[in-house]
């Protein structure tokens, strides 16, 4: 990975959306993102890992929720000309019923998005 690249990814990393997550409160979510510095065999494409933790006791929309009234979980690189990015991969979301609110398409715990650049 060039230098270029590698700035660049740096860039994607602070300026990534998350949308859907609980903020402004002591148990937000984190979300953080992780780039492997293994060596790519020729042609293949590194993955960035978007991982969200969900805390204890609380939920995220997945990113196909199962009312359309509900935000999905969605993840949005701001656009760069120096990389080319894949659609996000996400994992299924675990359907969980939750009193008045029904069954809900969530996460919950640790959540990993991936997106091949």
């Amino acid at each position: 990975m060039n230098g270029r690249r590698l700035a660049s990814l740096g860039s994607i990393l602070l300026c990534l959306c998350v949308t859907s997550l609980v903020r402004a409160a002591p148990t937000d979510a984190q979300v953080s993102a992780e780039l492997s510095t293994l060596p790519l065999a020729g042609g293949a494409k590194a993955m960035l890992a978007i991982v969200v933790d969900v805390p204890a006791g609380l939920h995220a929309q997945s990113h196909t929720p199962l009312d359309p009234n509900y935000i999905a979980l969605t993840v949005t690189p701001d656009a760069n000309a120096a990389i080319l990015y894949s659609d996000p991969i996400y994992p299924p979301g675990e359907n969980k019923t939750f009193g008045v609110l029904g069954t809900l398409s969530v996460y919950t715990g640790r959540t990993i998005i991936y997106v091949a650049l």
